[in-house]
């Protein structure tokens, strides 16, 4: 799928948004995160394809951006046992903090919460938001599609 220099922008805007909602720095969560958790986790050029960060249109799931492969994004998510977060992304570095309550992750910051389902496999960590985002236009109509956004980052 080839991809415009608008949809590239588009998409940075988003990765951008979802960085801004870890921004807090009212403290870590109450709960502690587990080891397996615990760690800086990347989706860069240099892993693809193992790793990415891909949006998916909610109208048609085929149709998909891995922002890492296709932009040469970098993703980085570094998580501490006591709850702390920060999420990095082209150069910008927001904290914030993250808390679990089974396989869900809770990343909190700037008045919002992102609700992620997550999975550890070794050094292999699935990310599925839940929430469609509404900041990226993938079609090429100039208008934001709804878009699921996934990660597979390693540590």
């Amino acid at each position: 799928m080839r991809h415009s220099v608008a949809a590239t922008i588009a998409v940075c805007t988003l990765i951008t948004s979802i960085v801004a909602a870890c921004g807090d720095n009212t403290g870590p969560g109450e709960d502690a995160l587990p080891v397996a958790l615990v760690g800086t986790w990347s989706a860069t050029p240099a892993c693809s394809p193992t790793c990415s960060f891909t949006l998916r249109l909610v109208a048609d799931t085929t149709k998909k951006l891995d922002l890492v492969a296709s932009t040469n994004v970098s993703v980085h998510l570094a998580l501490t046992a006591a709850g702390v977060a920060n999420l990095s992304f082209a150069g910008l570095s927001v904290p914030g903090t993250a808390r679990i309550e089974g396989n869900t992750l809770y990343l909190s910051g700037a008045g919002s919460v992102d609700t992620v389902d997550y999975a550890v496999s070794g050094n292999t960590l699935n990310l599925s938001f839940r929430s469609p985002l509404l900041f990226a236009d993938l079609t090429g109509d100039g208008g934001t599609d709804a878009t699921y956004a996934r990660g597979v980052l390693k540590k």
